[in-house]
């Protein structure tokens, strides 16, 4: 249970020039291990305060936005008996990730908030956080930040909520149970006979399909 954030983005796509700010919080493996895109726990959506002047200086105010959000996550993580390392922040902008990570000269990003700047700088020297880059395609938290059009929610509907495709396919496995925060192997359990009778086999059905799925996890 190591906590893994996505920080995104939207410069000036909000009234009076202001940008937007999303997040994709989520449990994954631990560094050094395959990666592991879990459920969301947490989906943060803010509009930035102060006006951005580039979409370099919005990403960082996402970055500040989104750490202060994941600080409780790390202390209640810690307190399960899950320590934290450094939990890695996401972002799919090159020049707020060197700005941040001091691999850029103070020239025209003099205009960027300082709070912003220092605070961020700070949190990662105390190894709380790491940031580091990727592309957008791999950014989660970029679906809560831009206006999209129908056929762009539709492809990516299934990486956020569940269909009834999406549990047709997954019934054969066990499942947690609707408690935020436990842990416990024993609150696993399969979905009731009811359940898969009234939602898993009409959609099989619905897809064609004649048998059960098999999925293998690790």
């Amino acid at each position: 249970m190591i906590l893994h954030v996505h920080s995104d983005a939207g410069y000036n796509n909000e009234h009076h020039a202001r940008s937007r700010t999303g997040g994709h919080f989520f449990l994954g493996n631990k560094p050094g291990k395959p990666e592991l895109q879990n459920g969301a726990i947490l989906n943060p959506t803010h509009v930035l305060k102060l006006v951005a002047t580039s979409a370099a200086d919005a990403e960082i105010g996402a970055a500040f936005v989104n750490c202060k959000e994941a600080i409780p996550l790390r202390i209640t993580t810690a307190e399960m008996g899950y320590i934290q390392p450094p939990t890695e922040v996401t972002l799919d902008n090159t020049t707020a990730v060197n700005f941040i990570n001091q691999n850029l000269k103070q020239q025209r990003t003099k205009t960027i908030d300082m709070r912003y700047y220092y605070w961020l700088q700070d949190q990662q020297t105390e190894q709380h956080f790491k940031f580091t880059w990727k592309q957008s395609q791999y950014n989660k938290a970029d679906y809560f930040t831009k206006h999209h059009p129908p056929s762009h929610h539709q492809e990516v509907r299934s990486h956020y909520v569940h269909s009834l495709q999406h549990m047709a396919n997954v019934s054969d496995l066990p499942v947690h149970r609707p408690l935020r925060g436990c842990a416990d192997p024993s609150c696993f359990q399969r979905p009731p006979a009811s359940f898969r009778a009234a939602v898993c086999e009409p959609a099989r059905r619905a897809n064609g399909q004649t048998s059960r799925l098999t999925i293998y996890s690790t």
